[in-house]
């Protein structure tokens, strides 16, 4: 044989494994994107609060909360999810209260994950925040280590908060389903997000214009004050609440500080910085970003 002919012979052997190892990882691709497909059952109603489920996981209940097992022949947890509906009291972003309830809080030093990773999710069609991290402590039974966690809080109050805990690494698979139970959440007689961008009335002194993106309920309730929006972002979401407060020009800063607090008790005793003559901002104590 001609070093021609070998070198051809060769070159198509070549040219055959790699066509074998592109069909290989096409087939394997394929297989998990069968294993990350989580057909969703019907509605599971509980109060005010719907969600869809995926279809065969033992789904339990008590009032305000949903949890759905994913169980494995060994009878062994592999995924657990819950749901519940919770009420904020004060507007506050969804990454607010995420941070709230999942206690990630630097103030509690013992709990705070050395690295947490936000991102967007919609839940229920509101703005919301997700987070992915391990928790230093669990509930008795439960011992998966990774947890995902999503929330959105809506301008009159009340709060979805989602929780997938998992016994493997948090993966596209995880990741997936959170996103399509978060989508299919709703809350009864809530108000849909309503684009608000173009010029909106505070109350009856004030008028502002609101910029593109931001969304919030088109008919607030009877006791909300103010304009409250919310907008998506890459790693969450945030939360504006327009309202009036008397205060007058040579006011201490503990007086502006006391205003707010009373909007947000987690801006009681943080620190006042006055940027310039018509214009002030508070820190929070937690340190986190808002």
């Amino acid at each position: 044989m001609s070093e021609t002919a070998r070198s051809r012979r060769k070159q198509a052997t070549l040219v055959g494994v790699l066509a074998l190892s592109l069909a290989a990882a096409a087939w394997m691709a394929s297989q998990r994107r069968v294993r990350w497909a989580f057909p969703l059952g019907e509605p599971v109603v509980n109060g005010e609060l719907s969600v869809r489920l995926p279809a065969g996981w033992q789904v339990r209940q008590q009032p305000g909360t949903i949890w759905a097992d994913s169980i494995q022949p060994v009878n062994r947890v592999a995924m657990r999810i819950e749901v519940r509906h919770d009420r904020t009291i004060d507007f506050i972003s969804g990454r607010d209260w995420l941070v709230r309830m999942e206690r990630l809080e630097p103030r509690a030093p013992a709990r705070v994950p050395q690295s947490l990773r936000f991102g967007a999710v919609n839940v229920g069609g509101w703005p919301g925040t997700f987070v992915a991290y391990s928790p230093s402590s669990r509930p008795p039974g439960n011992e998966m280590p990774h947890r995902l966690a999503a929330a959105a809080a809506l301008p009159n109050g009340d709060a979805v908060l989602i929780r997938i805990d998992c016994s493997d690494d948090i993966g596209p698979s995880a990741l997936e389903l959170l996103r399509l139970v978060a989508q299919s959440a709703a809350l009864e007689g809530r108000p849909s997000p309503t684009p608000l961008a173009g010029l909106r009335r505070v109350d009856e002194r004030l008028s502002v214009v609101v910029p593109e993106g931001f969304v919030g309920a088109d008919s607030p309730g009877p006791y909300q004050r103010g304009l409250r929006l919310t907008q998506r972002r890459s790693d969450g979401e945030t939360a504006v609440e327009l309202t009036t407060a008397i205060l007058w020009e040579d006011d201490p800063a503990a007086d502006f500080l006391a205003i707010l607090a009373h909007r947000d008790p987690d801006l009681r005793g943080g620190r006042v910085e006055r940027l310039d003559d018509g214009t002030w901002r508070v820190v929070r104590r937690s340190g986190l970003p808002a």
